[in-house]
């Protein structure tokens, strides 16, 4: 995967969903902006951030975006 910068947009995006999370330790939340930032497009900007059982991942998380959902687990 290319790494790429986030956008300003991006970011305080990210910060602000980040916010309403429950259930997830200041530590892990920056290795959720890390990897959420490496798989934004461009044009794309989150808007819900929870954290999920997926696949039996207890840590998994789903990003709502203004343009897909994504499951991030750690």
């Amino acid at each position: 995967m290319v790494s790429k910068s986030p956008t300003t947009a991006q970011v305080h995006a990210a910060n602000a969903a980040m916010v309403e999370l429950k259930g997830i330790t200041r530590v892990a939340n920056g290795d959720w902006i890390k990897q959420v930032m490496g798989l934004l497009r461009p044009d794309e900007l989150p808007e819900k951030m929870l954290a999920v059982d997926y696949r039996g991942d207890p840590d998994s998380m789903m990003v709502v975006t203004n343009l897909r959902v994504i499951f991030l687990s750690l």
